[in-house]
């Protein structure tokens, strides 16, 4: 009886002992990976992101009133029917999943939206840091019709209006409509991207299949 005794003794000392060591390691285990910045582990976390971020695009933005965007060198953003326009060739950069940044080529100057909806060029687009500000940054969407909409990526930033977006557009006479006064339905807001020579058979032909289904859905 008395070996029985000793030996579940030492039975129960070795299971403590193994226990303790599963014990430890774990806490180890925790204090190491909390110890570690986000992201270590894994080195590219977003394969994906990494790849868009920095793709540049030259071309020009062709609204469906007719007019080709510009930027021009005193920060003024318009229309103009003129596809060669220097003015009108963009720089379209990649800095996130569907947001871009769009810089005049000839101007010089980002493509930005106010607080009260007002598109227009800037030059102070870059922090210190060389990082964009958002309210040059702009979400870019290929609705149902097959064209593009362009809707700030700060603006509004009241949180009650939250999922509310303010679009880019240019109305009939050539001005860009506020943005808090701009619908992503209206002619006026929607693009179709061009080759930076402004002629192309593949996007006149996408702009017609584009009108015909816009022509069906309004009849």
């Amino acid at each position: 009886m008395g070996a029985e005794v000793r030996l579940l003794a030492l039975l129960l000392t070795v299971l403590g002992g193994y226990l303790d060591l599963i014990v430890s390691t774990t806490t180890a285990s925790t204090r190491v990976e909390r110890s570690v910045p986000h992201g270590t582990w894994n080195e590219n976390p977003n394969p994906d992101l990494t790849r868009i971020q920095g793709v540049v695009r030259l071309q020009r933005l062709y609204c469906r009133t007719r007019f080709h965007l510009q930027i021009n060198a005193d920060g003024k953003v318009n229309g103009t029917r003129d596809h060669t326009s220097p003015y009108a060739l963009l720089q379209v950069r990649a800095v996130d999943v569907g947001i871009l940044a769009i810089k005049g080529v000839k101007s010089g100057l980002y493509l930005a939206m106010n607080k009260r909806g007002k598109v227009y060029g800037s030059q102070r687009c870059l922090t210190s840091q060389k990082k964009l500000r958002d309210n040059c940054k702009w979400h870019e969407t290929i609705e149902a019709n097959n064209f593009n909409t362009y809707s700030s990526a700060l603006h509004p930033k009241k949180r009650h209006r939250k999922g509310v977006r303010w679009y880019l557009s240019i109305a009939k006479n050539g001005r860009p409509r506020r943005g808090r006064k701009t619908k992503k339905t209206q002619r006026s807001a929607h693009f179709l991207p061009r080759h930076k020579s402004g002629r192309s058979r593949r996007r006149r032909d996408r702009m017609s299949r584009a009108q015909k289904r816009g022509k069906k859905q309004k009849n």
